[in-house]
């Protein structure tokens, strides 16, 4: 009997086939999110790097489906993501909404704290506090 494992794309969680699937950094992410010894907002980082991965691979193909090969891609991790969106990949990740929501901004704003929480040295909400922090920070410099 053949397993089926779900993989992200970046409109809906689908099911295939590990086999039959072109898709293998995917299937071996998915069998990384099961490990028991990763932490929560390592598994978060997982699922957001999946999630962009696959918004860049769809956006380099319609720039190659409209023949726009020299045209420079979208800033994906400046997009908007919707409320939905969030959620399901909070569920994949197995945390809640506001956790994911924190890492996204982290992604976006602070790569350098991003991968520390992807490496699993500091956790999501202290990756949050000190983009807020530091944030903070540098508006007062300012002024």
């Amino acid at each position: 009997m053949k397993k089926v494992v779900q993989i992200c794309t970046p409109s809906k969680w689908e099911r295939t086939s590990p086999k039959s699937s072109p898709r293998k950094p995917a299937y071996i992410t998915e069998t990384k999110l099961n490990r028991d010894d990763l932490k929560p907002g390592q598994k978060a980082a997982l699922v957001i790097r999946l999630y962009y991965e696959e918004l860049a691979k769809e956006a380099k193909a319609n720039s190659m489906a409209n023949l726009r090969q020299y045209t420079e891609l979208p800033d994906l991790a400046n997009r908007s993501i919707s409320r939905d969106t969030a959620n399901e990949l909070a569920k994949k990740a197995g945390i809640g909404r506001s956790s994911m929501t924190y890492l996204i901004a982290v992604y976006r704003n602070r790569h350098d704290l991003f991968e520390r929480v992807f490496n699993g040295e500091i956790s999501i909400n202290k990756a949050y506090t000190q983009m807020k922090a530091d944030d903070s920070c540098t508006r007062r410099n300012r002024e």
